[in-house]
């Protein structure tokens, strides 16, 4: 199995067992944003401990469309990693993060604590979502 294979199924894996607070998404998903250059993994050797994965908006915002951690390996500070790698990883151009996460999750603190403004609240498909930003430059 290649390593994009592996990051790819761990994403998943990792996606799944959040199911709390994310709806369905298929593999291919997954793999197609690996192919484009918006996956990012958190991994120790072989182990992903961690994804994000964005999509690069013509607005200048880069939307992450959803982020989590292997349960085994919260608050060990890897979501701050990702943030930062997401936000490193922009292109010159980009001037905000954005995400939406659904109001009763306990994320919501963490993207507090990491410097996002709250924008509005918003209906999703199943659950009220906070929409989140964090300026990347200025």
């Amino acid at each position: 199995m290649s390593r994009e294979d592996m990051d790819v199924d761990a994403a998943k894996a990792i996606f799944d067992d959040h199911n709390d607070v994310f709806g369905w998404q298929p593999r291919g998903a997954f793999a197609r944003s690996h192919a484009n250059g918006q996956l990012l993994v958190c991994a120790a050797g072989r182990e992903v401990l961690g994804f994000c994965r964005f999509y690069d908006r013509r607005d200048g915002i880069r939307k992450i469309y959803d982020m989590a951690v292997a349960r085994a390996h919260l608050r060990e500070g890897i979501g701050a990693r990702m943030l930062g790698a997401a936000g490193a990883a922009a292109p010159r151009d980009r001037l905000a993060i954005e995400l939406k996460c659904p109001e009763a999750a306990a994320a919501n603190l963490f993207y507090e604590a990491m410097g996002f403004v709250s924008l509005a609240a918003e209906a999703g498909k199943r659950k009220r979502l906070r929409v989140w930003r964090r300026e990347l430059r200025g």
